[in-house]
């Protein structure tokens, strides 16, 4: 089983100062797992948490049966291993571009995956920061993130 738990916090360019990012570092980096996606029996699930600001974070949970996390990220199983493949140009993981990164996470193995950007839309800019956890067929249980992974992959850049 491959368990995934992708943590989007959103935040404006009026967040962005030391207040702001204070605030984003006391936020938690994994979730206890719900007790529906313990108890599924699907090869792969995504608990999806998206905090849309820093101030007053909403948490929304949801499960699906899928090995794709977002745009920036691709996960595949290939000979009892999970490839996973950070993309980094500056569509699906915001501005700054940032180098591409692929690795193998053999079976009982956990991946924590950070990146950010910065997105332009009509009116002002927002930013987002990510935090992936991947667990390859790994036994869930309710706080299979609280504890230090075995390799992390890290893409975060300065945002201005």
């Amino acid at each position: 089983m491959v368990v995934l738990q992708h943590i989007v916090t959103v935040w404006t360019k009026r967040d962005r100062g030391a207040e702001g990012r204070e605030r984003r570092a006391r936020l938690p980096t994994s979730y206890p797992l719900p007790d529906a996606l313990l108890a599924s029996t699907r090869r792969s699930v995504l608990h999806t948490i998206h905090r849309t600001s820093a101030k007053a974070p909403t948490v929304r949970e949801e499960e699906q049966e899928r090995l794709r996390v977002s745009e920036a990220l691709t996960l595949t199983e290939s000979e009892g291993l999970l490839v996973v493949a950070f993309h980094g140009d500056s569509g699906p993981c915001g501005r700054p571009r940032r180098r591409d990164a692929r690795l193998s996470l053999p079976s009982g193995q956990r991946l924590l995956v950070r990146f950010n950007g910065r997105y332009q839309a009509y009116d002002d800019p927002w930013y987002e920061d990510h935090i992936v956890h991947v667990a390859f067929d790994a036994r869930p249980s309710t706080n299979l993130f609280a504890t230090p992974p075995d390799v992390v992959l890290d893409r975060r850049v300065d945002l201005w």
